[in-house]
């Protein structure tokens, strides 16, 4: 008898050996674990607050709704919202991609994007807070901020709410061969974790392809050079300057409709009216046609040529608004206590003489007490005045935004709070500048890059302490960095962009 208990005992702890090596087996599929791997070890470490509950799949249906109302092509009217949204939704989908990796979360961030407020078809601005590993409270969060329905985000099951596993997972009697699975899968994949932020393994990963992509970019913009060269002569143009964020690639085809419109342009003897227009000017390729505070021209490489041959036809018209856009600048700083008013080269000319003269109008209207409070309080600032869409700022390189329908008693409100921080910020910029300037171009000599760049309105304090930790990286990083083309940005992870620059956070580790 004892000898038969013993067998049976034997016989079930070999079947338990095998059903456990079946299962670590399985577990070679990714995917397959990837899911159990997240139920299992919130079970076991935290709970259901760090459990997603949802596939990638079913995280982008339920999204559909968000992406639809933050589209930046739904604000191609407006470029500085278009691209806007496009950062933040890089951003976003980064964080999303990192819950889906066996991966710790990845660090908290902040986003906000512009949204068209369905009650009175303004435009609305929503933030939206990234954190923790818990992919379906992120969805529900994106889509409650921007009132739309959650109905297509999948429900948690009951059991799973209640002991922290997915229904019909693993029950009690394989929880020991849960934990050896997931200690011996931490193991395997120990040696090749790479968290999206670490700028060494990033450089092993995809130094290669950076290369190659550089190496391609290059040969495309020496024959794109050939084609602005001849374009440049043919019509008098002074210089040609790519704007979107589209690959360059996509530039041929533009410099080819121009080359054509002005082919099959009317012409006399003596003059083609597209290059009567485009002569002695700058030419830009952006979101939008018209033309431009420097009295340039910027086509919309998404508009038809048509809209091209209008915005040029229109232009002499159109250019005669500089002198009346240099006397409205002139009439606001008077009254903004000689501020100095912005009016970026690259945005349009007719819409910033309205905004400015807008704003003029409100002002004037006031009494004497309040025009004394904007002289006052807008003494020795930056200000640009912005579209209604936007809202009162303060800018990162203390620039103070002015919205044209703002209201007088709001923006003495925000001149009281943030004029001094404007005053400050400019102060101190132009030494943060040269201290950048100079810290970029150490590092180019000590690392040997082939570049170092970074994204336009970025925090030049950050990157000032980021490129600081460049400069003293170990000597096996410094190998890898040789011949590089660094771009600090504000995404959290490492990449590789077209041009075959390696996108880097300034968290980088």
């Amino acid at each position: 008898m004892c000898s038969v208990v013993s067998s049976k005992r034997i016989l079930l702890a070999t079947s338990s050996v095998v059903e456990v090596f079946r299962k670590k087996t399985l577990c070679q599929n990714e995917m397959l674990f990837r899911f159990h791997w997240r139920s299992i070890s919130s079970s076991l470490y935290g709970g259901v607050g760090n459990m997603r509950y949802i596939s990638s799949q079913q995280a982008a249906v339920a999204l559909r709704p968000f992406y639809f109302a933050v589209h930046p092509d739904r604000f191609a009217n407006n470029p500085e919202i278009r691209a806007h949204n496009e950062r933040s939704l890089q951003t976003f989908n980064g964080y999303l991609n990192d819950l889906f990796r066996p991966q710790r979360p990845p660090d908290p961030v902040k986003v906000d994007f512009y949204i068209v407020d369905k009650n009175n078809g303004r435009l609305r601005k929503v933030q939206i807070s990234l954190t923790g590993s818990n992919a379906r409270s992120i969805i529900v969060a994106a889509l409650e901020k921007c009132n739309l329905p959650t109905k297509n985000v999948p429900m948690a099951s009951t059991e799973a709410l209640r002991t922290g596993l997915p229904r019909s997972v693993f029950d009690s009697s394989e929880i020991d061969a849960a934990k050896e699975m997931i200690g011996l899968f931490r193991k395997k994949r120990s040696a090749h974790f790479v968290r999206g932020n670490d700028l060494s393994a990033a450089l092993r990963k995809h130094r290669e392809a950076a290369k190659q992509a550089a190496k391609a970019f290059e040969k495309t913009s020496r024959l794109l050079q050939e084609e602005v060269d001849e374009l440049e002569e043919r019509a008098g143009i002074t210089e040609i300057i790519w704007l979107t964020n589209w690959a360059k690639s996509h530039m041929r085809r533009s410099l080819l409709t121009v080359n054509r419109l002005i082919t099959y342009a009317p012409s006399s003897s003596s003059s083609n009216s597209i290059v009567d227009a485009l002569r002695g000017y700058c030419l830009r390729f952006g979101n939008g046609s018209f033309v431009c505070c420097d009295g340039g021209m910027q086509f919309g490489v998404q508009d038809v040529p048509e809209v091209w041959e209008r915005v040029c036809s229109e232009a002499f018209v159109r250019r005669s608004q500089l002198p009346e856009l240099r006397g409205a600048r002139a009439r606001l700083s008077e009254l903004m206590g000689n501020a100095h008013i912005l009016a970026p080269p690259e945005r349009s000319l007719a819409q910033t003489v309205d905004q400015i003269q807008s704003l003029i109008v409100r002002i004037l209207t006031r009494d004497d007490s309040d025009r004394l409070r904007l002289q006052t309080l807008g003494k020795d600032t930056l200000i640009e005045v912005v579209s209604a869409y936007d809202e009162l700022a303060l800018g990162k390189d203390g620039r103070l935004f002015l919205p044209c329908n703002a209201g007088i008693k709001h923006v003495i409100s925000f001149l009281s709070e943030k004029a001094h921080l404007s005053r400050q910020i400019n102060a101190s910029l132009h030494r943060l500048q040269c201290d950048v300037e100079n810290v970029r171009r150490d590092c180019i000599g000590e690392l040997k890059l082939r570049d170092l760049t970074w994204q336009q309105g970025i925090n030049l304090g950050e990157l000032l302490s980021s490129l600081r930790r460049l400069q003293q990286v170990e000597a096996s990083l410094r190998e890898l960095l040789v011949g590089m083309w660094l771009h600090f940005d504000t995404n959290p992870t490492i990449y590789v962009m077209v041009d075959g620059r390696l996108s880097v956070p300034l968290e980088w580790v």
